[in-house]
């Protein structure tokens, strides 16, 4: 038999035991992007007490992304790929199991679940719009779990990503500030007056010669127009080579701009 000091221990093992925190099982896990939480039962990101944090991956309006995830507990069913540009709230669930494309923030849905556990890796294609701190979301939609709607159905996990605009790119030829399809010293003055414009708080309409609006003369897409932007205007009617410090492949468009 235990003594008394012997079973003392015993249960203040039992105790701890009973208090160490099990396992997250998670039925499926976000890998790419890394998601803000491994949990997954609460609509629309896994749990209400993990909030929005900062953003672990940085895209281009319009880019082609890969998300992936691994399924480690197999459901039938299928998954969707959502993104909100401003918090969650726009997130919703699916009213019955086939409805698809139910809301404008889905990107990709019926994402047919394969047998088994195993890791999935899809493409999707991010709208065209710019977002500081948006979530995409990934949702799991099982079918062996009726009835539908008592919160046991999907499994939620989200990633808080930021969307850029994507680069202005460059004028062809670089450097045609006018758009009159080449290089002159008529793109030079047009350059120093759109400078002028913006020096002076851009009172009036923007200069006439622009193509389009003053963008045209961020020749090195830094999102202001300045000397800078002249002195690369300069180089390109005398025919000087951009520095490859900022024109890598050598095409003469600022690295910048692409």
């Amino acid at each position: 038999m235990l003594g008394k000091f012997s079973k003392r221990r015993v249960w203040v093992l039992l105790a701890m035991v009973l208090m160490w925190p099990l396992p997250l099982v998670a039925h499926i896990q976000m890998l790419q992007p890394k998601p803000r939480t491994l949990l997954q039962k609460i609509k629309p990101c896994g749990a209400t007490t993990v909030p929005k944090g900062t953003p672990v991956a940085t895209y281009t309006a319009g880019e082609t992304i890969v998300v992936s995830w691994k399924e480690t507990v197999p459901h039938p069913g299928h998954y969707r790929i959502s993104l909100d540009p401003e918090g969650e709230n726009d997130l919703l669930d699916p009213p019955n199991f086939t409805a698809l494309y139910t809301n404008p923030t889905v990107l990709l849905d019926g994402i047919a679940d394969k047998t088994g556990t195993t890791t999935y890796s899809v493409s999707v294609t991010l709208p065209e719009f710019e977002c500081a701190n948006c979530t995409l979301q990934l949702i799991q939609v099982m079918t062996d779990k009726p009835p539908y709607g008592d919160g046991n159905d999907i499994y939620y996990q989200c990633a808080d990503i930021t969307v850029l605009k994507p680069p202005p790119g460059c004028a062809e030829p670089p450097g045609d500030v006018d758009a009159s399809a080449t290089l002159s010293v008529t793109d030079v003055q047009c350059a120093i007056v759109a400078t002028l414009w913006v020096l002076g708080n851009e009172v009036g309409d923007p200069p006439a010669c622009l193509a389009g609006d003053v963008d045209a003369a961020d020749v090195n897409c830094d999102g202001s127009v300045n000397v800078s932007d002249i002195t690369l205007v300069t180089q390109r009617v005398l025919g000087m080579p951009l520095d490859p410090a900022g024109d890598a492949d050598g095409d003469q468009c600022p690295d910048s701009c692409q």
